[in-house]
């Protein structure tokens, strides 16, 4: 899971940082296209964290470790 985030979190910040040279350069139609893929990203996230809690409220918590670690 370490891994799986580490990826994650180096793929925010490869799109955070090619929307900000993609406005700088005045390449609005790839700055667009990049800050889909990082709104794509943070909603991604946003949505698994609901998840998870959906699962652990409506599954008492089977499979997941005392530190919410499953």
């Amino acid at each position: 899971m370490d891994t799986g985030f580490g990826i994650y979190g180096a793929l925010m910040v490869l799109c955070a940082a090619m929307v900000y040279a993609r406005a700088r350069s005045g390449s609005y139609d790839q700055h667009r296209a990049w800050a889909i893929r990082l709104f794509a990203l943070t909603v991604g996230s946003w949505l698994y964290r609901m998840e998870y809690g959906a699962w652990f409220l409506l599954s008492g918590g089977v499979g997941i470790g005392p530190g919410f670690t499953g």
